[in-house]
């Protein structure tokens, strides 16, 4: 008597497919946790920029986003990382330095040490 209906797979074949279909899972979770650092990386490329570029300017003393900003008119490179940056006025500048301040950038990290008439003061630390 022949058989009409489907032949079942191996027990092998089931076991494979079902797990070739959670490691498809799995990379699509791998596939997204990776997009969600990429955007953060490219948000924070231009913080992590003006920030470097910062502490070279400043070396050791502090200062105020305003003396920044000031400073900008004669240093061309870094009037771009602040206009990459969205950074327009001091207080975007003082947005930026907080963002900064909760994380080292290649070793340096900035520190609100104060205010001087009424604006924060900043300084850079080194590792």
């Amino acid at each position: 008597m022949a058989s009409s209906g489907k032949q079942q797979p191996p027990a092998w074949a089931v076991a494979l497919t079902a797990a070739v279909e959670d490691l498809k899972l799995e990379v699509r979770g791998f596939v997204a946790v990776q997009a969600r650092r990429q955007a953060a990386n490219d948000q924070n490329g231009p913080d992590a920029l003006v920030g470097e570029l910062i502490a070279a300017i400043v070396t050791d003393e502090a200062f105020l986003a305003a003396d920044i900003m000031a400073r900008a008119v004669q240093h061309l490179e870094l009037r771009r990382a602040l206009l990459i940056a969205g950074v327009s006025n001091e207080r975007r500048l003082g947005h930026l330095l907080v963002r900064l301040s909760a994380r080292s950038i290649d070793g340096v990290r900035f520190v609100r040490i104060g205010t001087d008439r009424g604006a924060a003061l900043w300084r850079v630390l080194r590792d």
